[in-house]
């Protein structure tokens, strides 16, 4: 039969092996459960940030999670896992808030595509100026779109920057 001080020593090895395996850090548990977001610039800082990294820019004038295209891109388009990596990777994320006023930088953007204060993802080269398809066309839309559709507008950006006038 073991000793009184054999179990307490038993007892104490128990506690001090339950004691430390509960105080494991859990940081390389919580990058797994924490999503990565879109790191969205206004249009300025977006601007610098894009010509420092030599980085497009795609260009969101946005609405708010009230309307209804906005309301499907960030809950089918902007909370994709590939869509995030691919934008925060490739590319400066331009949110403008069309809910406040546009500044002079800002205005002048959506006077250049027409925008008439409606939601429109767009892209603009490192250099700020609009990015077109072979055409001439300016790569934008104004639609819902799959998710499978605005990757093809990542790519068709990414392509087209050296065509960007």
């Amino acid at each position: 039969m073991p000793t009184k001080s054999a179990i307490i020593r038993l007892l104490l090895l128990c506690a001090a092996a339950l004691l430390i395996s509960s105080c494991q850090p859990t940081s390389h548990m919580s990058h797994i459960n924490q999503r990565q977001k879109i790191t969205w610039h206004q249009l300025i800082p977006g601007r610098v940030e894009a010509v420092r990294s030599h980085k497009p820019c795609l260009v969101d004038f946005y609405y708010g999670p009230n309307y209804p295209r906005c309301a499907m891109f960030d809950k089918k388009i902007y909370n994709d896992p590939e869509v995030i990596a691919r934008l925060n990777r490739d590319f400066i994320a331009i949110r403008i808030d069309l809910r406040k006023p546009l500044n002079n930088e800002e205005q002048a953007l959506a006077k250049a595509m027409q925008t008439n204060g409606e939601c429109m993802l767009m892209f603009l080269n490192e250099d700020g100026k609009i990015v077109k398809a072979k055409g001439g066309k300016p790569i934008c839309t104004m639609d819902k779109i799959s998710r499978q559709q605005f990757i093809s507008y990542l790519d068709q950006a990414l392509a087209n920057l050296p065509a960007a006038e």
